[in-house]
């Protein structure tokens, strides 16, 4: 009986350390959490086609989950919020954790790279994907954005 109790504990802790190290409780918070600290980014943001991504899918594609899985950051946030590419905020929007890197990635921030950008900007994956250049969309790490005046 100890050693199936033993053996209990065992199984559980594992599946309470992977479910926490896997990211299974990261939950996403939407894009006027991010705005309170990233009020410069959230404009910036706010200006691109990522903002309006529903918008711009004819109405019968609008909840079509083929495209949404680029169109939305979830069913419940309909654009491309800065999760979308930067992962659910609830465990890393704390400022005392944004202000540590390391802290942050381990909480669940993602930092983007070409393979983010290629999971929706591919011409394979979606006919109306056209003329994606990830090295001119960041310059020096910085998202190029155009800024509507």
């Amino acid at each position: 009986m100890k050693k199936f109790i033993l053996l209990l504990m065992m199984v559980l802790t594992f599946a309470i350390f992977t479910a926490t190290v896997s990211g299974a409780t990261h939950q996403y918070v939407g894009p006027k959490k991010c705005k309170m600290c990233h009020r410069i980014e959230f404009k910036s943001w706010n200006a691109t086609p990522h903002a309006k991504a529903t918008e711009v899918l004819p109405k019968d594609k609008k909840s079509d989950p083929k495209c949404l899985e680029c169109h939305a950051t979830t069913k419940d946030i309909p654009e491309v919020t800065c999760e979308a590419c930067h992962g659910p905020g609830k465990d890393y929007k704390k400022g005392s954790v944004m202000r540590k890197r390391d802290l942050a990635i381990k909480k669940g921030l993602v930092i983007p790279d070409e393979k983010t950008c290629l999971k929706c900007h591919d011409s394979k994956k979606c006919k109306h994907v056209k003329g994606f250049d990830y090295k001119k969309m960041f310059k020096d790490g910085v998202h190029q954005f155009k800024h509507k005046k």
